[in-house]
C-alpha cells in the first residue's frame, strides 16, 4: 500500500514538472505564467514586458509596463524600459519616453542609461544642449557607457563644437577602439572642418 501511494506521488509531481516545463521554454513563455499566476505582482508583469521588449515587441509590452506601475509606481527599471518602449514604438512617442525617463531619474538619480536615453530622446528632439547635459551626467556615473561617449560626438557635432567633437571622440575611441561608430564620427569631423578650415 505505502508502495502504490509512493507511486502515485511520484507519478503526480512528475506529470507536474512535465507540464511546468513547457513554462521555462523561453523568457516569454515563463513570465506569462509568473503573470498568469500573480496578475497583480508589479514584477512579474515589468518582467514579461523585458521579455516582449527583448524580442523587438515595444506595443505589446507597453501594457505589461503600464500595469507594473500602476501596482507600484516607485519603480524606477519599469519607468526606464516604458521609456525604452515609448521610444522604440512606431510612430515614437518622445514626449512619453521623455516623462519615462524623467520619472525614472527622480527615483533613480544615478541611473546612468536613463540619462543616456533621456540624452538620445532630446537629440532626436534637436534639444542638443539638454541632451548633451545627459550624455555627461551618464558618463559622470559610468565612464565606459558606450552609447553615452558616442551619442556625445554626435551632439557636439550638431552644436557644431567640431574640436570638442574631435576630443570626444578621441576618449571614445580610447575606451572602444573597435566601434563601428568611428569610420562615421571621423568622416563627419573632417567634412566640419573643411569650410572654416579649423
Amino acid at each position: 500500500m505505502g508502495w502504490a501511494l509512493t507511486a502515485l506521488f511520484v507519478i503526480g509531481y512528475g506529470w507536474r514538472t512535465v507540464t511546468r516545463n513547457a513554462d521555462w521554454r523561453n523568457e516569454e513563455t515563463l513570465f506569462r505564467a509568473a503573470v498568469a499566476v500573480s496578475p497583480r505582482s508589479a514584477m512579474a508583469q515589468k518582467n514579461l514586458g523585458g521579455a516582449l521588449l527583448n524580442s523587438s515587441r515595444s506595443e505589446e509590452a507597453i501594457p505589461h509596463y503600464q500595469r507594473a506601475l500602476k501596482f507600484l509606481d516607485d519603480f524606477p527599471q519599469a519607468h526606464y524600459e516604458l521609456g525604452n518602449c515609448l521610444f522604440n514604438k512606431k510612430p515614437q512617442d518622445l514626449a512619453g519616453a521623455e516623462r519615462e525617463y524623467r520619472i525614472a531619474l527622480k527615483q533613480s538619480p544615478k541611473h546612468a542609461s536613463a540619462h543616456q536615453n533621456l540624452g538620445a530622446t532630446l537629440h532626436v528632439q534637436e534639444r542638443y544642449e539638454a541632451a548633451l547635459r545627459e550624455f555627461e551626467a551618464a558618463l559622470k556615473i559610468s565612464p565606459n557607457l558606450d552609447l553615452a561617449l558616442f551619442n556625445r560626438v554626435h551632439t557636439l557635432l550638431a552644436l557644431e563644437r567640431i574640436e570638442a567633437a574631435k576630443r570626444a571622440l578621441d576618449q571614445a575611441i580610447g575606451r572602444f577602439p573597435n566601434s563601428p561608430q568611428i569610420p562615421e564620427l571621423r568622416l563627419k569631423i573632417e567634412q566640419a572642418l573643411l569650410p572654416s578650415g579649423r
